[in-house]
């Protein structure tokens, strides 16, 4: 009778090995499918990063060229702006000098004499004009 229960005893203790054997295998297999789980996910993650970092990368290049044209059209702008300036600074100066000299003219004819005025509107067309009147021939060419 002791040796029955003792054969039971160790029958029950080699099923509860046997059960422990294969929950132990049971484990190290999920285990096992957890890591692969992990790298898979720890893999998706640093694609993802990468494929973000591409893209922040293309538009912080993308920014620095939008940036350097707008830098590029301020200036030319400002050059425009400068040219324009000066243009009209020089038209304005020249504006001046004519008005000066048309009062001068107009100081001449209204003292002058009509030899005086002719000789002036004589100096006047040799500036303007690439040949003196009494050069042109008979038929005003």
């Amino acid at each position: 009778e002791q040796l029955a229960a003792e054969i039971i005893a160790h029958q029950h203790s080699k099923a509860r090995i046997e059960s422990c054997r294969h929950t132990i295998a049971l484990l190290t297999d999920r285990n096992s499918r957890l890591q692969d789980d992990i790298a898979k996910a720890g893999a998706a993650a640093r694609d993802r990063e990468e494929a973000n970092a591409r893209k922040l990368r293309a538009q912080q290049n993308n920014f620095e060229k939008l940036s350097a044209t707008y830098a590029e059209s301020l200036q030319e702008s400002a050059n425009q702006r400068a040219d324009l300036l000066f243009k009209k600074n020089e038209a304005r100066r020249k504006q001046d000098e004519m008005a000066a000299q048309l009062r001068k003219i107009q100081d001449i004819v209204g003292r002058g004499s009509f030899e005086t005025v002719m000789t002036l509107c004589d100096a006047i067309l040799s500036v303007t004009l690439p040949v003196r009147p009494d050069e042109l021939d008979q038929s005003g060419e």
